[in-house]
């Protein structure tokens, strides 16, 4: 190892690779493949994932993106998780389904689980085979000691196809079965409902699901860490990449055309309906979208930290509203409906949350749209001379439609959001609120698909494809 490291400061001396404090993009990117593979290993609940897959998935692209220049098959494994990211995140869009669908229509629930899991155990075996093809090819292409270290391919098969069937495991409950009562004599069939077996399905879940991850994790973790610590692999893979020319504005616009599809689907997402005072939707979804939009932005260098810090407490207020509303709705609803004081009051005490909400809600799109106002002005244009920029008039006029059209979008935010307080707050007398806050609320994400997707176009001008 002392040999290991005095020859490479040598090489660092000479120029022939980067030093030490330059080289450490690949172990970077490796270490964050390995923290999203930590999101995959919780056991799911039917559209229930209590680590978000997003969330890894999100960390996996990340990591990929910063080294597929050096590897067809990392682009391409880049590319599957991607795809994998946009899927959970309509996963959780479909979340509120559970609590839509009636005692008689359960079905839907093990359908909806069946297909999600089919999906993504089908985008998951690809993504990982790519991964594990292209990081063998860079062990051997540049590698020392990583080369003996051959990827956990069948584990890994083993596992995403598990974790797949376990999660649909549960949901059979809603699926009747028929046997024949012999105690009677008299062929006969009455229904059997695996409802019965709930609980027992519900712990092979749990159970099965963490050995198999428990198993898969080390191995990766094992692989991982050997590509990590192979120093001629990370001098060679970093010295490379330092002279592969990136180009910027690809890599731009992909990341800005998933934060415009985020912020889209929160604010569809944002839409509230009230059945026996449990909103349907919670306000924890788009606030989750949001997050993750603006957290990419920042990456990108495109917006300032304390766009973060108020996508994070709002995030943290609506989770806690959730579980406000939740247990509310169930225990105080009902008194509240009769005109019970002590449920009143808890019902005031949420309402006022939710108005502080309400209030960083507003916070938190003034910023991002200040943000894409900046984008707009950086980037938007039909060329990419700055000089020929400020001057040509049709390039002038796009922008000031741009934006026009993002401060239009944070008017209609505050209405709707406005709107959607008043109804939360008067649900008990006029429910019929839901009508305008719904139509608000619809219109805000169909203006903010336009707007989104004007800059995004206004932005590939520019960069092209």
């Amino acid at each position: 190892m002392k040999i290991l490291k005095s020859t490479r400061q040598e090489l660092c001396a000479g120029g022939i690779i980067p030093p030490a404090h330059n080289s450490c993009g690949s172990v970077k990117a490796l270490a964050r493949c390995m923290a999203g593979a930590l999101f995959l290993l919780n056991p799911n609940f039917n559209l229930i994932d209590i680590l978000p897959d997003a969330i890894g998935f999100m960390l996996i692209v990340s990591g990929l993106r910063a080294f597929e220049a050096a590897s067809p098959s990392i682009a391409e494994a880049r590319n599957r998780f991607q795809k994998l990211l946009r899927i959970s995140l309509l996963r959780i869009a479909a979340l509120p389904m559970i609590f839509i669908v009636g005692d008689n229509e359960k079905t839907f629930i093990l359908i909806f689980t069946f297909v999600f899991a089919l999906i993504e155990t089908f985008y998951l075996l690809p993504a990982f085979h790519y991964f594990y093809d292209g990081t063998a090819y860079l062990s051997v292409r540049f590698g020392g000691e990583s080369i003996k270290k051959s990827p956990p391919r069948v584990i890994t098969a083993i596992f995403m196809i598990a974790r797949g069937a376990l999660n649909v495991l549960p949901e059979l409950r809603y699926l009747p079965t028929q046997y024949e009562d012999e105690s009677l004599y008299s062929g006969e069939y009455r229904s059997f409902k695996l409802a019965e077996l709930q609980h027992m399905l519900t712990l092979v879940n749990i159970i099965f699901t963490l050995a198999f991850a428990a198993v898969w994790i080390i191995m990766f973790r094992r692989y991982i860490n050997r590509l990590r610590k192979d120093e001629t692999l990370i001098s060679a893979l970093d010295a490379t990449l330092a002279d592969t020319p990136r180009e910027e504005g690809a890599l731009l616009l992909g990341t800005l055309k998933s934060v415009f599809t985020l912020v889209s689907i929160a604010m569809f997402a944002s839409i509230d309906f009230y059945a026996d005072g449990l909103n349907l939707i919670p306000d924890l979804i788009p606030a989750i979208l949001l997050l993750l939009a603006v957290v990419m932005l920042y990456r990108r260098g495109q917006c300032e930290r304390n766009i973060i810090v108020v996508a994070s407490v709002y995030t943290a207020l609506t989770a806690v509203l959730v579980v406000l509303n939740n247990f509310n709705a169930k225990r105080y609803y009902a008194f509240a409906a009769i005109g019970n004081a002590a449920a009143l009051r808890v019902k005031a005490v949420q309402d006022v949350l939710a108005a502080i909400g309400s209030a960083v809600f507003i916070l938190l799109m003034f910023l991002l749209c200040r943000a894409l106002v900046i984008v707009t002005d950086r980037h938007a244009g039909l060329f990419a001379e700055p000089e020929f920029r400020t001057k040509n008039e049709k390039t002038q006029r796009q922008r000031l439609r741009i934006r026009n059209l993002i401060w239009s979008c944070f008017l209609l935010a505050v209405a709707a959001e406005a709107m959607q307080t008043i109804y939360s707050i008067f649900i008990l007398d006029y429910p019929i609120m839901w009508i305008p806050s719904a139509v608000l609320t619809i219109t805000l994400g169909a203006l903010t698909m336009v707007t989104t997707g004007d800059l995004y176009y206004g932005v590939e001008l520019r960069y092209g494809k």
